[in-house]
């Protein structure tokens, strides 16, 4: 589709949807307005077809103004892309999603792990949500020790017990296990630039923050939850204070030139929606299949014991067994209990809606908390996307 820039504030909608993208606009200009936001992007791909990619606001408090090329940190979101680059070596029959990680990563049998599966680790529930000890940023920074030090760490809870939210250990276990069954042993960021961002021609993409993709970067603010927990909350068990996402640790140029891939990732709406629009197309986008449609069906499928609480997330998690939260119980995302998304620290999501071959991507820079349905600028943009559309 011919994509325009439209009139006024803003970036951006296809000659289509140009009523689509300026009610878009009036809700992200509104929420800057009123101090909720300093920068946003929304993206939206209908049937395969990018049908609005809008961006208001600023880069930062004085910055420069976003548009679609900005790149937002977008936390947890990206679990969903960490979810596919293992479901595209499973389907390589690289590893076997079912087997003991310990097949191709010995060390991590220790503390009684051998059992433990990548499907645990895809449905939370594999037992070693908790961070190792005395973390730091240098720590956080240093590949081969955080995997050894998670590999060392002894289980919480027998594998498949409970649900018990991965916030931090998701991304090295994920990502070491992508790396070890690699042919070419490509570090996780190398593989999913090579297997995920260049079929799917993203522009926005990126585990790293290097130089030349800085002055593109939004700066975080605000505070996606309360930093005087206590240490032994199941919040700051998963992400402790040292590495807490919080804007004076996640906006230094250390951390965020590091490999933290379960929360430290960059991205535009227009990039991490069109990796969600495959998931709604059955695993193929633009001509690129990176999944076949039985895949898709699958990692759609809800996990055992889907609705039991998980004390990270404060409630039920509905979860499948692909490695993606379930619809059904999250208003913006609507009603379809087979839409995947993820969600990450502070509001930005990204879902799937496969019945409607809808997908959208909200990125943001003004982390909040928790908001109820009725002021949740996630319900209202989806809610307007799918009038527009006419779907449900």
């Amino acid at each position: 589709m011919e994509r325009q820039i439209m009139p006024g504030k803003g970036m951006a909608a296809t000659t289509a949807y140009g009523g689509l993208a300026s009610e878009l606009l009036a809700v992200l200009n509104e929420r800057i307005g009123a101090g909720l936001e300093v920068g946003m992007q929304v993206a939206a791909y209908h049937e395969g077809g990018l049908i609005v990619d809008v961006a208001a606001g600023t880069r930062s408090e004085e910055g420069d103004k976003v548009d679609g090329s900005t790149l937002f940190q977008i936390f947890s979101v990206f679990k969903g892309v960490l979810a596919v680059a293992v479901h595209i070596q499973a389907e390589r029959r690289l590893l076997d999603i079912d087997g003991p990680i310990a097949d191709y990563w010995p060390e991590f049998a220790r503390h009684g792990k051998s059992g433990i599966t990548l499907r645990h680790v895809l449905t939370h529930s594999a037992g070693i949500p908790q961070m190792p000890p005395e973390m730091n940023i240098a720590k956080l920074a240093d590949w081969s020790g955080m995997a050894a030090a998670i590999a060392d760490l002894a289980p919480i809870h027998a594998p498949g017990e409970r649900s018990y939210y991965h916030g931090m250990t998701y991304g090295w276990l994920l990502g070491e296990a992508v790396r070890r069954t690699d042919p070419q042993q490509r570090a996780i960021d190398i593989f999913i630039a090579e297997e995920i961002s260049r079929p799917l021609s993203l522009d926005g993409l990126f585990m790293r923050m290097t130089d030349d993709l800085r002055p593109r970067l939004a700066t975080l603010s605000g505070s996606p939850y309360p930093t005087d927990l206590p240490a032994d909350s199941p919040l700051m068990i998963g992400i402790p204070a040292a590495v807490a996402l919080q804007p004076p640790i996640f906006n230094r140029a250390d951390v965020q030139s590091s490999l933290v891939p379960a929360v430290s990732c960059f991205a535009n709406a227009r990039s991490i929606g069109k990796v969600f629009a495959m998931l709604a197309e059955g695993g193929e986008i633009d001509g690129a299949r990176l999944l076949s449609s039985t895949c898709i069906e699958t990692l759609s499928e809800p996990r055992p014991n889907s609705d039991a609480p998980d004390p990270f997330l404060g409630g039920p998690a509905r979860l499948s067994i692909g490695g993606f939260m379930l619809g059904g119980g999250k208003p913006a995302v609507g009603p379809h209990e087979d839409t995947l998304f993820s969600i990450g620290a502070g509001g930005s999501i990204a879902w799937a809606d496969r019945r409607n071959r809808l997908a959208v991507a909200i990125t943001h820079n003004r982390l909040y908390g928790h908001q109820p349905s009725v002021s949740d600028p996630q319900v209202r943009i989806g809610d307007i996307i799918r009038r527009h559309l006419d779907i449900v």
